[in-house]
């Protein structure tokens, strides 16, 4: 009888140290997701930001040279010219410049070990 009890304690034990991992693992998990998403959300910011900074440079330089040029409208041509070819070289080499470094990044990130104290 007493053989009984002990094997229903151990067996117990493991259904709570099971589900005790299986608990971890979520939390592990949920605290990767959390991570994603703050550091997704704090680069849209930074992205934010850039866009509008660089908006009103972008303007700034084209009322600039439409003044060196005589004409404001060459000035804007000349800049939308120049993101016209920053953005064929980025779709031409999206592959090796973009979409590896990003996919490097993000598995490193994912794989990153994780402080046991936490």
């Amino acid at each position: 009888m007493e053989n009984k009890t002990i094997f229903f304690n151990v067996l117990d034990h493991i259904k709570q140290y099971v589900i005790t991992k299986i608990n971890i693992v979520y939390l592990k998990s949920l605290h990767k997701v959390f991570d994603a998403l703050a550091n997704l959300i704090s680069n849209a910011i930074l992205l934010i930001v850039f866009v509008f900074f660089l908006f009103f440079l972008s303007i700034s330089l084209a009322l600039f040279l439409g003044k060196i040029l005589k004409e404001l409208y060459w000035g804007f041509a000349l800049v939308s010219a120049c993101y016209m070819l920053l953005f064929a070289c980025l779709y031409l080499f999206r592959k090796q410049m973009l979409e590896q470094k990003i996919n490097n990044h993000l598995v490193k990130k994912f794989f990153e070990k994780q402080p046991d104290n936490e």
